[in-house]
């Protein structure tokens, strides 16, 4: 019998011991991380991250359908800033403190209840008109640590919260970010003074014969506001086919012209700078809005679409006012 006792004690040992010793062998540091690229410039990203008080809004940690408390300490945004949250529920309680802050990195350090702290830091980096976000959380795990992840490996479900991070972190910062602009801008010398421009580009009556954003030809136009000057509006269309759009004056001076152009529902501000030159007047035509429609891309392609058009309606221009009469210098 006491055999049979003596056998039991042994498996009991074995299997008691066992888990043990191989928990004794796990790596007693961690490290995981998971990037993601952001449509968003980097100071964008750099202020949801090194500001606490923005992580309810996406963090992993920190969320919960159940009742939880959460308050902030020190800085708002700088070393010493503290993020405390507190629920009954998992993951329960924890800590987040700032302990770095750089325009391409933040440091912080996670404390959550019944767990190791653990460092935790994002890397920013450009990445086209984006950034490439690279969270990382690493530390020590204690035995206890070690010994429950024979059953349950820790580094799947710790990737898991950083993905769904940073998706939340996405979401967050693109609706956040300003939308893509651009500015380009093109010039040409007409031989007629800045008057005699001047005449031509401040009576929205007269684009018709030299705009570049409507077909020549055209006779679906109207007119609303006044004239001329401030308020002055000219639309465009062709009978609900094609492209359409509104010009409106915002502002005019002597050498300068400033007209707000919305084209296909892509709203820019459209400016007209002159210069007098010996026997004739730099025209300098700019445009800086919002890289949406059919006349916009991204970076050099809105420069090759909007410059092609301001070519082509500087073009236009200095043909129209170098034969209207008396225009000569």
């Amino acid at each position: 019998m006491w055999k049979i006792a003596l056998a039991a004690l042994a498996a009991v040992v074995v299997a008691v011991a066992t888990p043990l010793g191989l928990a004794a062998t796990r790596p007693s540091t961690f490290r995981v991380e998971r990037s993601a690229i952001l449509a968003a410039p980097s100071e964008v990203v750099l202020h949801e991250i090194s500001d606490l008080r923005e992580w309810p809004r996406w963090s992993p940690w920190g969320q919960s359908a159940a009742p939880r408390q959460r308050t902030f300490g020190g800085p708002l945004s700088a070393p010493g800033a503290s993020y405390y949250w507190s629920a009954a529920d998992e993951p329960g309680p924890g800590r987040l403190t700032v302990l770095a802050v750089t325009s391409q990195q933040v440091e912080l350090e996670l404390e959550r209840h019944g767990r190791s702290p653990a460092d935790m830091a994002f890397d920013l980096a450009a990445a086209g008109a984006g950034t490439r976000v690279t969270w990382s959380l690493s530390g020590e795990r204690s035995f206890r640590e070690r010994l429950l992840a024979l059953f349950r490996n820790p580094d799947v479900a710790i990737a898991a919260d950083l993905q769904r991070g940073l998706l939340g972190l996405q979401a967050v910062v693109e609706a956040r970010a300003p939308a893509p602009t651009c500015r380009v801008a093109r010039s040409a010398r007409v031989d007629a003074p800045p008057g005699a421009v001047m005449a031509q580009i401040a009576d929205l009556r007269r684009w018709g014969r030299w705009s570049p954003w409507e077909p020549a030809g055209m006779g679906n136009r109207s007119y609303g506001g006044p004239e001329t000057g401030p308020g002055a509006s000219y639309y465009w269309g062709l009978d609900g086919h094609g492209q359409q759009g509104r010009l409106t004056i915002l502002d005019v001076g002597p050498d300068r012209l400033d007209v707000e152009l919305d084209v296909a529902g892509s709203s820019s501000d459209l400016e007209f700078r002159l210069t007098p030159e010996p026997g004739g007047t730099r025209v300098t035509m700019a445009m800086a809005g919002e890289v949406t429609g059919p006349e916009t891309g991204a970076g050099s392609e809105a420069d090759a679409a909007c410059g092609s058009a301001f070519e082509k309606g500087l073009s236009r221009l200095k043909g129209v006012v170098e034969a209207a009469p008396g225009s000569g210098l």
